[in-house]
């Protein structure tokens, strides 16, 4: 996606631009610049923990909102979660992981919207209870 929005904009590799660090050589934010018209224009995001492991990352559209697939760890660099955006509203599919990498919860947004059947689980894999929601009904994931 992050290439898709680059190309439409300009044929320039983002630039890598540290915004804040914890010290010399951890960064804490990092973003994905191009330039258009003399202005630079973030199209993603990386955030760190202290201890050097990704905490997320994730793409913007060009007018600055969350677009695309947005990814979040856990501070031992397992992942956590996992949701789409469109235009800074979540809209497609949700994950949620536990601690150990298995999945807690998974479902659809729909315009910032739960949608459809949400699936909760144990932490060794078993389905806790599976919801509804009110727009379930007409939704067709």
């Amino acid at each position: 996606m992050l290439m898709a929005i680059i190309s439409l904009i300009s044929c320039s590799k983002p630039e890598r631009v540290v915004v804040e660090s914890y010290s010399e050589d951890k960064p804490k934010v990092v973003e994905f610049q191009i330039e258009e018209d003399g202005k630079k224009i973030t199209v993603g995001q990386e955030l760190y923990y202290e201890n050097g492991k990704l905490q997320s990352k994730g793409e913007f559209d060009v007018s600055g909102e969350r677009n695309g697939r947005w990814e979040y760890y856990f501070n031992n660099g397992q992942l956590w979660s996992v949701g789409e955006y469109k235009n800074g509203v979540m809209e497609g599919k949700k994950e949620v992981y536990w601690p150990s990498g298995q999945m807690r919860y998974s479902g659809f947004f729909k315009n910032n919207e739960k949608s459809g059947l949400w699936v909760f689980y144990n932490e060794d894999g078993s389905i806790l209870r599976e919801v509804a929601t009110p727009a379930a009904s007409s939704d067709t994931e």
